[in-house]
């Protein structure tokens, strides 16, 4: 007989997840090499080129931002949200007595130190792409008012970067309960965002999942942006809690 009522449900989820975080290690590493592939392309051709000349003379103006590393670590938090619904992480749970609410609390954790994470390797990987070009000789082609960085710019930057990862990841979380739930929707989901993206492809007047994303990347005020963030990553983790509540605990 299981003594769960003398456990504090958060003292049990922090054990937990002390746990999950040292299982999934492998997953910091993954984020690492993910990094490095997106340093790779940014370097190797920036996000963005335009020609101009006379005849006489040609300019060539190449941009580079932080486009790459913020698309590479929003598919990797994705990604790695749907790894963690999966049957072997969910095995990873039976090592210790617990409930369903505190593996999801546990869980809802792991998701937010991914969200930090992948929100602080954007900031540091747009800092190493400017202290490359400037130590490589290349300083004096730079061009651009926001190649310094002010501390509060950074740290607004690295905020909202880490909003944005939590997001995708909650996102993908729960998609991934859901398919755990039924495994049918692993084919009908992706189906479904296909077939979204066709259609918007094709008719111009449904911009279904631009309109969605307009809803936080068009807000200009900080604030309601993390209102607007934390609100939606709170609403997908509740979604997600009450999906796995009704999912069996090991199959």
């Amino acid at each position: 007989m299981m003594s769960l009522a003398r456990t504090s449900l958060l003292a049990l989820a922090g054990r937990q997840y002390l746990y999950k975080l040292k299982a999934h290690a492998n997953l910091l590493t993954t984020l690492t090499v993910v990094q490095l592939i997106a340093l790779f392309f940014t370097l190797l051709g920036g996000t963005g080129m335009v020609n101009t000349g006379n005849g006489h003379l040609n300019i060539t103006v190449t941009t580079f931002s932080s486009a790459n590393f913020i698309v590479f670590t929003l598919t990797w938090a994705f990604v790695a949200a749907i790894v963690l619904t999966g049957k072997s992480a969910l095995n990873l749970d039976f090592a210790f007595v617990s409930t369903r609410l505190s593996r999801s609390l546990a869980n809802a954790a792991l998701l937010l130190t991914m969200g930090a994470l992948g929100g602080l390797v954007i900031a540091l990987g747009g800092i190493l792409m400017r202290v490359i070009f400037f130590i490589s000789g290349r300083g004096a082609d730079i061009i651009g008012a926001d190649f310094y960085l002010p501390p509060g710019d950074l740290l607004l930057g690295t905020l909202v970067a880490a909003l944005y990862v939590t997001l995708t990841a909650t996102l993908g979380y729960f998609l991934g309960s859901l398919i755990q739930r039924r495994k049918i929707l692993a084919v009908i989901v992706p189906a479904l965002l296909v077939g979204s993206l066709m259609l918007e492809v094709r008719n111009p007047n449904i911009r279904l999942s631009l309109t969605a994303m307009k809803f936080f990347t068009a807000e200009t005020s900080p604030g309601i942006f993390v209102l607007k963030a934390l609100a939606a990553s709170g609403l997908l983790l509740l979604g997600s809690i009450v999906v796995s509540r009704r999912t069996e605990v090991r199959r």
